[in-house]
């Protein structure tokens, strides 16, 4: 493919091509990608996107080969962006204010990730996917959960079950597995929708702006020692 002054990617535009090779030159000036637009290949291995703003939902998932991500300048990426990428390894998102539901689910050698300018978190984002040690998000405010009932894995903490966290640094963290109100509201105390419920591995949280804690976020977290709740909390459901 060559395409220097294509600028919008649109939804489904190469899903389903599993042996187009796309490559890091390939889209110098597109700013939106839509809705699985290069989802399910299995050659790309890295992806550049220098001008990207937003990664719609499923834009880039199910790229078996991909090993790398760089979008300098996208603020947005979307639910299940690049889920199921299982070789995904470095991640460069410098700008990424929102983080979709279930955008990394099952990325399984995704050990580390840098959101320095991220404020919201949705449920699932990270499920399945093993960052490991200290994890920080130092602008952060809001971490979401699902607010209605569903069976789906993804609709749930965004970080649950992670064994390999050990310690988490929310400085500007105002609420914690907060309702993301969708749909219908119902079994909103569902365990599997805390944050970072089952996380056995995190031994200390430092939260020291937050307001409100949803239902079950520490739930099943075995090896927690210390965690300081300030006053501004004024719920812990």
């Amino acid at each position: 493919i060559n395409v220097p002054k294509l600028e919008t990617l649109g939804s489904y535009a190469f899903c389903d091509c599993p042996l187009l090779n796309v490559d890091s030159d390939t889209f110098p000036e597109v700013t939106f990608i839509g809705a699985y637009a290069l989802g399910n290949n299995s050659i790309i291995t890295s992806l550049t996107f220098p001008k990207v703003t937003t990664i719609g939902q499923n834009a880039l998932r199910a790229l078996d080969s991909l090993i790398s991500l760089s979008a300098p300048l996208a603020t947005t990426i979307g639910t299940s962006a690049l889920a199921g990428n299982q070789n995904l390894r470095t991640v460069s998102l410098p700008n990424a204010a929102s983080i979709g539901a279930a955008a990394f689910q099952d990325c399984v050698q995704l050990t580390s990730i840098s959101l320095p300018e991220c404020l919201t978190i949705h449920y699932g984002a990270f499920i399945g996917s093993k960052l490991t040690g200290a994890i920080s998000f130092p602008k952060v405010q809001i971490i979401y959960s699902c607010a209605y009932s569903w069976s789906d894995t993804w609709r749930q903490g965004a970080f649950r079950g992670n064994t390999y966290i050990t310690s988490v640094d929310l400085p500007e963290c105002q609420h914690l597995s907060f309702p993301n109100n969708e749909g219908p509201a119902s079994n909103t105390n569902t365990a599997s929708k805390g944050t970072f419920s089952a996380c056995t591995n995190i031994t200390s949280v430092n939260i020291p702006k937050i307001e409100t804690i949803g239902y079950y976020t520490f739930n099943g977290c075995t090896g927690l020692t210390s965690i300081d709740i300030p006053s501004s909390c004024t719920s812990i459901r």
